[in-house]
């Protein structure tokens, strides 16, 4: 599923330091809504939303949209501040019908404790869709071989936390959730895009290839 969204439009009110970031949301966001099933949804979370693209998108799939982030970077009044470090999730059992949270566990102290509370907010018949990054993408690695800086790595408070594979990734989903479909992210060139996405059905593909690993998820029962 994709839906319309004005880039330039947004680009033109915001400063050009958020141009790479709205853009990379921009992606993530339209990855994301792929893997959601065609129906009309009562009320959406973006959990780390952002800048705000994936809140805007959901609100033409959903009737009342929630974003949930640290700061406010967004031109919502939807939005609560809350850090994701401190506990609880400030909404009541099954609020939601649909959760996103894309590249946001991996920057956290606790991301078991918030996959829980995520299981705990969405309805027994919603969807989660969640988007873990690959730490160990064959780029990333040759950089480490290289001793080239990885952003991520950098000693950043709101940096990454957790480092993991395309394997550790899904077993770590798969302690809450039901994983019902899958895609990936993968480098950005156009043979190697290609390459992977022919053979994304062979794990190594998506071991070294891919960048992030999204998963459409529901609740177990």
């Amino acid at each position: 599923m994709k839906l319309d969204f004005d880039c330039s439009a947004v680009l033109h009110k915001r400063s050009k330091r958020s141009e790479g970031r709205l853009s990379m949301e921009d992606k993530r966001s339209n990855i994301a809504l792929s893997l959601i099933p065609r129906r009309k949804f009562r009320r959406a979370l973006d959990i780390g939303c952002g800048l705000g693209v994936m809140l805007e998108k959901l609100s033409q799939i959903s009737e009342e949209v929630v974003g949930l982030d640290i700061v406010n970077n967004t031109e919502t009044t939807k939005l609560i501040l809350f850090d994701l470090n401190s506990g609880k999730l400030p909404f009541k059992d099954e609020s939601f019908d649909l959760i996103v949270c894309t590249e946001v566990l991996e920057h956290l102290c606790y991301p078991h404790q918030v996959l829980k509370e995520i299981s705990r907010i969405l309805t027994a018949d919603g969807y989660f869709v969640v988007s873990l990054p690959n730490s160990y993408n064959i780029i990333d690695l040759f950089k480490i071989i290289r001793g080239k800086p990885i952003p991520e790595l950098d000693f950043d408070a709101y940096g990454h936390h957790v480092f993991t594979s395309i394997e550790q990734n899904l077993n770590f989903i798969k302690r809450e959730f039901d994983i019902i479909d899958l895609t990936y992210y993968y480098i950005k060139h156009k043979y190697v895009s290609k390459f992977a996405k022919r053979f994304s059905y062979r794990s190594i593909v998506n071991r070294w290839l891919a960048y992030s690993v999204f998963a459409l998820c529901k609740k177990r029962d």
